[in-house]
């Protein structure tokens, strides 16, 4: 019924949800490979069939969240509406994304630094790119009148912050707390982009 590829691969990403959560919680130099591998039930030597070692894992970590963003902008693209309210629906997934432990996605940019050159290069890359990308999805806003004129890029930068806490602050276990948490900086985010 699985093959080996698909078993490597649910393996893979849960190895990669689970680091993530914990780079996310405790930072990344302060999360060692053998808890990773305690929280998976497993041992460092199995974390190493899947990768070369930690940075690798962080890189990795990284595609899958920037892969995980891609995936709303896809959705943002597919909603109709006007353009505060494709934003609005794309910030939602954001914070859902962020909130829910099913997802973890690395947060931005934290130990970056620490990777490997080519690594370094590519993931910085994929920020620069998401920096315009999510800006770029909601300027329909602007030109359609539904939002005020703001700084689309300091506002973007702001937001990834704000993602950027949410694994920190919450478990993403409690599925009416990920909800209300949802609707409040759903409601803040209007708040400041709606035009009056």
């Amino acid at each position: 019924m699985f093959s080996r590829e698909a078993a490597a691969a649910m393996k893979t990403e849960e190895l990669l949800r689970t680091a993530s959560r914990l780079f996310n919680r405790k930072g990344i130099d302060a999360t060692s490979l053998d808890e990773i591998g305690a929280a998976l039930g497993a041992t460092k030597g199995v974390i190493y069939h899947y990768l070369s070692d930690k940075p690798d894992l962080v890189a990795k970590c990284y595609r899958r969240a920037f892969d995980l963003g891609d995936r709303i902008l896809e959705a943002m693209a597919r909603f109709e509406g006007e353009g505060v309210a494709r934003a609005a629906a794309g910030f939602r997934l954001l914070v859902e994304m962020n909130a829910r432990a099913e997802f973890s996605p690395l947060a931005p940019l934290a130990g970056v630094e620490a990777l490997k050159p080519d690594a370094r290069d590519e993931i910085t890359a994929l920020a620069r790119r998401s920096e315009h990308a999510f800006p770029a999805a909601v300027e329909a806003g602007i030109a359609d009148g539904s939002m005020r004129e703001v700084d689309l890029l300091g506002t973007g930068v702001a937001l990834a912050g704000t993602f950027g806490w949410i694994p920190k602050w919450f478990d993403g276990e409690d599925e009416e707390r990920i909800q209300s948490i949802a609707d409040e900086f759903q409601r803040l985010y209007l708040f400041g982009l709606k035009a009056r």
